[in-house]
């Protein structure tokens, strides 16, 4: 996607997705935002170990504890305040780094990337849904853990993929 000095604020931003992330998976980069140097930054899964961790060149490289590589739905955000950064994983903090004041995200113009991260071409090989940026440092009530990111419900009722999903299950 293209960039948009509005995807982030230099001294806080959130970050937030459901993904679904296969275990024993290699490096997973669900979301990147440019080449890797000033104004990157990036959500990513550790290589082995699958635990949440983000990296962010003009902060630092902040591995996580928590594992998220097991086949299962997992709701993620990171949030920077401009003081510290936070991992999230289904509502739970479960990282935080302190004592970062003073250092902002270089504010740039490279692209989005979702999937993947462009410089050295590391997909995520699972399942993302309902991601959401936002230039300020979200509240964890905020966080859209315990209900749908979207604005709206969407009726699903004879939807192509539902119809399809019912009818693949019939003919089982």
């Amino acid at each position: 996607m293209p960039s948009s000095k509005e995807l982030i604020g230099p001294t806080a931003m959130t970050v937030e997705m459901w993904l679904k992330a296969p275990a024993k998976a290699g490096y997973h980069i669900p979301i990147s935002k440019g080449l890797k140097g000033p104004g990157h930054w990036e959500i990513y899964l550790h290589a082995g170990t699958g635990r949440l961790s983000t990296y962010i060149p003009d902060l630092g490289d902040f591995t996580g504890t928590h594992v998220v590589t097991d086949n299962e739905w997992h709701h993620c955000a990171m949030i920077w305040d401009g003081s510290s950064i936070r991992l999230y994983a289904d509502g739970e903090k479960v990282d935080e780094w302190k004592n970062l004041n003073g250092k902002k995200i270089v504010v740039d113009d490279q692209k989005l990337h979702i999937g993947h991260e462009f410089t050295h071409n590391n997909w995520h090989t699972g399942l993302l849904d309902e991601i959401r940026i936002s230039d300020t440092a979200l509240e964890v009530e905020e966080l859209g853990f315990n209900k749908s990111l979207a604005s709206e419900d969407v009726d699903q009722t004879g939807k192509l993929a539902i119809s399809w999903g019912r009818i693949k299950t019939q003919g089982r």
